[in-house]
């Protein structure tokens, strides 16, 4: 009994000291990391270490939106004093995504998710999607603020289907953008007013008198294009793919890149009609209005681009009616060289270093080799791709490269004087004439009639003389030697035999 009682005790010891061994593990795999990312980066302003709480998670479980451990319920939220919608919304928290979420019409009719209150919102390698309807994604309401991060990496903000377009994210309010990527969304308006937000800003649109701030994380394959004015029938301008900053507003961006975004008009990266401010290793490249053409950071009229800080990124630029001498950066260190960092994306002028400033030159074409067909030869710049000194190619008298035989053709190549581009000619094959190749060769027929003639006596030429013409062989020689022997040796043996019999009588 008493061995008994004491095993009992002993394995009640032994779960009183595991138990707390789990508890301290829950505390540890609770999701908590700075607000910047799973590892702390000192970017622009944010220079401390924020480590948030994560603590509500959000998910999808059979078809239902879920928050914490029920379901995500919707609620009245108003957008202004005079309209509210009955929709999905965060209040202020920290939340974070273990699942991807999936906004449609079959959930609810207005599938926006609404930030109203200062939240944080880590993606967790999960993505935010907007499936078949026409609105943004996320819409930061007046006065509110969002704090987007990715801890794993992944995480996308994306509209899916073949009717689905808006922004990917509004914002009203204030919105910090340190992870995840904004992608594949576009406007699609209905009238040709540049202020209507439903044509601009396929990634981010910037209400009037708001603020973004862009630490890191992407921004790309958003367009703002397509559709026709309703009442005119004109194509529609669409402006900022990547980025719309309205008049007033203010986008800093410390980090993070813009690429890959299209509009068809301007600004394919970015259109600011506010105040923009870059620095570290701010990225805005690579973003157009069409296949050839290029827009990426383009300052509207009003709209400023200022270098707040050491920058290290590199930065297409563009201005609303350039000239020659234009400022089109502010802000710029005298004794930096940022001739590797800034470009023009206007093909008619070139930036220089100029003090404080970076200024519009007029544009030096830069030639590469020369590129050619097999008509025309041409120079493109590398900068602005603009086709000089296009002409037809000037052919040498060329050189033959594979001489010509009875069973083959040969070659002729020439060579442009020019460009240096190379084409080819065949040349016939060699013919027969008459028995005779044309380089002098015999064949076996002429080697037979050549020998016969010597062993007549005679040459080349036609013998009129029958004498000469001996009858064809019919057989072989050496047989009908035989048959003469046989011959003679018979007739010896007759005449033999003859004189023998005589000489007996």
């Amino acid at each position: 009994m008493k061995n008994k009682l004491f095993t009992i005790l002993i394995g009640l010891a032994m779960v009183a000291a595991i138990l707390p061994a789990y508890k301290v593990k829950a505390e540890e795999t609770g999701h908590k990391h700075c607000i910047c990312g799973a590892q702390h980066t000192e970017k622009g302003d944010h220079v401390s270490d924020t480590q948030t709480e994560y603590s509500t998670r959000l998910y999808m479980k059979d078809g239902k939106l879920m928050m914490g451990d029920g379901e995500w319920e919707t609620r009245e939220t108003a957008l202004t004093p005079y309209v509210s919608y009955d929709a999905y919304s965060l209040e202020s928290g920290n939340y974070y995504l273990d699942t991807d979420l999936e906004f449609s019409y079959e959930l609810i009719e207005m599938p926006v998710l609404f930030i109203d209150g200062d939240v944080n919102l880590c993606l967790n390698g999960h993505s935010i999607i907007l499936a078949s309807s026409q609105s943004s994604v996320i819409e930061v309401i007046k006065g509110k603020s969002l704090t987007l991060t990715d801890c794993k990496g992944g995480g996308n903000i994306s509209h899916k289907g073949i009717y689905s377009a808006g922004h990917g994210i509004t914002t009203a309010g204030t919105f910090n953008m340190y992870g995840g990527n904004i992608t594949n969304n576009f406007t699609f308006g209905v009238t040709n007013n540049i202020a209507d937000k439903a044509n601009n800003g396929g990634g981010v649109f910037i209400e009037p008198n708001c603020t973004m701030n862009m630490y890191g994380g992407t921004i790309t394959n958003n367009k703002a294009v397509s559709g026709k004015d309703s009442s005119t029938g004109e194509a529609i301008e669409g402006h900022g793919g990547g980025v719309y900053v309205s008049k007033d507003s203010e986008f800093n961006m410390y980090g993070g890149e813009i690429s890959g975004n299209k509009s068809n008009l301007t600004g394919g990266g970015v259109y600011n009609l506010g105040t923009m401010t870059v620095s570290g290793d701010a990225k805005i490249s690579g973003n157009g209005k069409n296949s050839r053409n290029y827009s990426n950071a383009y300052m509207g009229e009003r709209g400023t681009l200022t270098i707040g800080g050491k920058l290290t990124g590199k930065i297409g630029v563009s201005k609303y009616d350039s000239k020659v001498g234009d400022v089109v950066v502010t802000g710029a260190d005298a004794d930096t060289d940022y001739s590797a960092i800034f470009f023009s994306d206007n093909f008619n002028f070139d930036v220089k270093h100029d003090g404080n400033n970076i200024v519009l030159i007029p544009h030096t074409h830069v030639l590469g080799e020369w590129k050619h067909n097999g008509i025309l030869h041409w120079h493109e710049c590398e900068v602005c791709s603009k086709v000089l000194d296009d002409a037809e190619h000037t052919w040498d008298e060329g050189v033959i490269t594979k001489e010509p035989t009875t069973d083959a053709e040969g070659e002729k190549t020439f060579t442009c004087d020019v460009c240096k581009a190379t084409k080819t000619e065949a040349i016939d094959k060699l013919p027969v004439v008459n028995d005779e190749i044309q380089d002098g060769s015999n064949n076996s027929q002429d080697t037979d009639v050549s020998d016969k003639n010597q062993n007549n006596g005679t040459t080349g030429e036609q013998n009129n003389d029958t004498s000469a013409i001996t009858s064809p062989e019919t057989g072989d020689k050496m047989n009908l030697v035989l048959w003469i022997a046989l011959l003679a040796v018979s007739t010896s043996t007759v005449i033999g035999t003859a004189v023998v019999k005589r000489k007996t009588i």
